[in-house]
């Protein structure tokens, strides 16, 4: 019997698993009928078909047999995790049409729908099971070079894709979030408004001087303003490319041949490269990301093989580290997780590795420490809006105060108020754009409009937090915990909608720029974001060129096979399988090495806005060195028995 069962497992785990991807929510969760839930939207049955039966076959195939008990359990446990945020995500955004969430209904409503939905959660965890075994598996089949492959090759080849596609662009796009770190480092005035820019971090200061210095610079050499963005796009590819060359260079030697011109592919493509001339902070900071996780898995390398690591990869460590910081103020989390993951690690495996840990990570705070409390005040640099941390927060009490005022008592509503006026919430409350609603909040560094300049000259808005403001929001907060312990369920509710395009591979995004941010032109009525060189700034080449190029870019970007590599959930997915992989190939505790990769992509879910690239871009990033550092992890394991 046991046999039997054993033998037509497979495909009765298969066919769960493709029943499950036949679950729908549909929007009208009361009226909604049994059979209703069952459905192929838009043709997607052969998709499924293909994907559940593909990944069966991985499974089947590549899976490893003998498995302890731990391994199989980890594996299921992250599987049915996984499953579950899939599902859920799935239901609550059922019906976005407004604010509460109906699709709710289908996770704690009538005993058929939930039967439903639960079978949909056992069909996914059975799937992602065979997904992560299998892959698992094949990546083991990866062979490595015997020798490595040359780096100069790799960076030519790089620049030049870098150029055919970022040329048409030339001198560079210069993002709304662009203008105003310009606008500020040079202290321009508005004279239509009256208002003056003023030094703020609500863009990293460090990051917005850098620009400003390269602006100078590039304006002082050429002449014109065309030249100032030019140099720092100059500045943007002469820093990025060696750092994604020698990533690149790092996946073929670790990875193997396939892995390493995948990651060139990617890194080479029209995502990596147009970005290069994007003037926005973000595009530093992705080359900071490469840089800082690369030098992390080589030092991870070296401490689980019981070699001491060269000097130079601290010192690589911490500058990496550091400017991460600089240029994210979440990226100092993710450098202090990671630094306190390699000391545990260094204790376990390697002990010798304890103190330049320790002294790279003191450089590195130290020096967040000195630019933060020495450096930013010196400057008269105002600090940014703490409303820019509580978009999701904010969210969350916005939800329970339109959806269930009643149980929010009169004295903690006029503390909600001071913080978000509550007559504005229903035109500002959007579950999948936080921007609206933190520009409610008294301290206002965000300045998104005219509108609110002018609130900030008036003295509405504050450019720093007053005593009083500051025990109204520590008030806010303590409503905020209050209703967290009477409503912990809807606050989970609200944080997965709102991330949800961040937690569910299989959910359309809306952010088909994938936050790119190309626009030409879009800033022209944007009058209160022209600095006095904005007449002299154009592109050098015919709007029909850039057309062309944007064209080509969709194109490649839709290839099914891309389209699903950036997609703003995959690192999610991909983190969770490097996890589980790890588990799979006996790791005890060098697996915690993917928690500082788990925490930067984690940084997306709490980005104000739902399923933008440019938040998710960080975790996609990692996913080409994390995979590479897997596959040479097993390599190495299956070398030393």
């Amino acid at each position: 019997m046991i046999n039997k069962i054993k033998e037509y497992w497979p495909i009765v785990a298969g066919g769960l698993a493709l029943l499950a991807t036949t679950v729908v929510f549909p929007a009208g969760y009361a009226t909604t009928q049994i059979g209703q839930r069952f459905d192929e939207p838009n043709g997607m049955g052969f998709f499924n078909f293909l994907m559940v039966f593909g990944a069966f076959v991985l499974q089947k195939k590549f899976a490893t047999r003998d498995l302890n008990r731990w391994q199989l359990g980890g594996t299921w446990l992250a599987s049915a995790f996984v499953a579950t945020i899939v599902v859920v995500t799935k239901a609550l955004v059922a019906d976005e049409t407004q604010v509460k969430m109906m699709g709710a209904g289908y996770l704690i409503g009538t005993p058929a729908n939930m039967l439903i939905t639960l079978l949909a959660i056992v069909g996914y965890t059975l799937l992602f099971v065979a997904f992560f075994r299998g892959l698992a598996g094949l990546l083991t089949k990866i062979n490595l070079p015997a020798k490595h492959v040359a780096y100069w090759p790799i960076l030519l080849a790089m620049v030049v894709f870098w150029l055919l596609w970022t040329v048409p662009y030339f001198p560079g796009v210069v993002t709304w979030d662009g203008f105003r770190q310009l606008l500020e480092v040079q202290h321009q005035r508005i004279p239509a408004l009256d208002f003056t820019y003023y030094p703020t971090n609500h863009h990293p200061w460090f990051s917005t001087v850098i620009f400003g210095g390269l602006f100078s610079l590039g304006r002082t050499v050429f002449g014109n303003a065309n030249g100032g963005v030019m140099m720092i796009v100059i500045a943007q590819m002469i820093i990025g490319a060696p750092i994604y060359a020698l990533a690149t260079k790092y996946a073929f030697d670790r990875g193997g041949r396939i892995l390493g011109w995948s990651t060139f592919a990617f890194f080479a493509g029209p995502v990596i490269a147009v970005n290069q001339q994007v003037v926005d902070k973000g595009t530093f900071y992705f080359t900071w990301v490469i840089a800082f996780f690369l030098v992390l898995l080589l030092i991870t390398e070296k401490i689980v093989q019981r070699t001491t690591p060269t000097w130079w990869l601290f010192v690589a460590y911490a500058v990496a580290g550091f400017l991460l910081g600089m240029f994210r103020k979440d990226g100092s989390y993710v450098v202090i997780l990671a630094s306190l993951i390699l000391l545990v690690l260094s204790f376990i495996k390697f002990r010798r590795g304890i103190v330049p840990v320790a002294v790279a990570t003191a450089v590195i705070l130290g020096g967040n420490a000195i630019w933060n409390n020495v450096a930013i005040p010196a400057m008269h640099v105002q600090p940014g809006s703490a409303g820019e941390a509580l978009t999701i927060p904010m969210r969350q009490m916005a939800y329970v105060v339109l959806t269930d005022e009643q149980s929010i008592s009169k004295t903690d509503l006029k503390k909600i108020d001071k913080i978000m006026p509550i007559k504005n919430l229903k035109d500002r409350y959007d579950i999948n754009q936080g921007d609206n609603l933190k520009s409610t909040f008294p301290v206002n560094s965000f300045l998104r409009g005219s509108a609110e300049i002018e609130f900030v000259k008036e003295g509405v808005y504050k450019k720093v937090p007053t005593p009083k403001i500051e025990k109204e929001i520590s008030d806010f907060m303590c409503v905020w915990r209050k209703m967290l312990l009477r409503h912990p369920i809807t606050f989970v509710e609200v944080y997965l909608q709102a991330s949800s395009r961040y937690l569910n591979p299989f959910e359309e995004t809306d952010d088909k720029s994938d936050g790119l941010m190309l626009g030409w032109g879009y800033m022209d009525d944007a009058y209160m974001m022209h600095p006095d060189w904005y007449k002299d700034y154009h592109m050098y080449l015919p709007e029909k060129v850039r057309e062309n190029d944007n064209a080509a870019m969709w194109i490649y970007m839709r290839f099914p096979l891309v389209e699903m590599f950036i997609h703003t959930a995959m690192p999610f997915l991909m983190l969770i399988f490097g996890v589980v992989a790890m588990w799979l190939y006996k790791s005890k505790t060098t697996w915690l090495i993917m928690l500082p990769g788990l925490a930067l992509f984690m940084t997306a879910t709490l980005a104000p806005v739902n399923g933008n690239m440019r938040y998710a871009m960080p975790g996609l990033l990692i996913i080409p060195l994390y995979m590479s550092f897997i596959v040479n992890y097993k390599h190495q394991q299956d070398a030393q028995k």
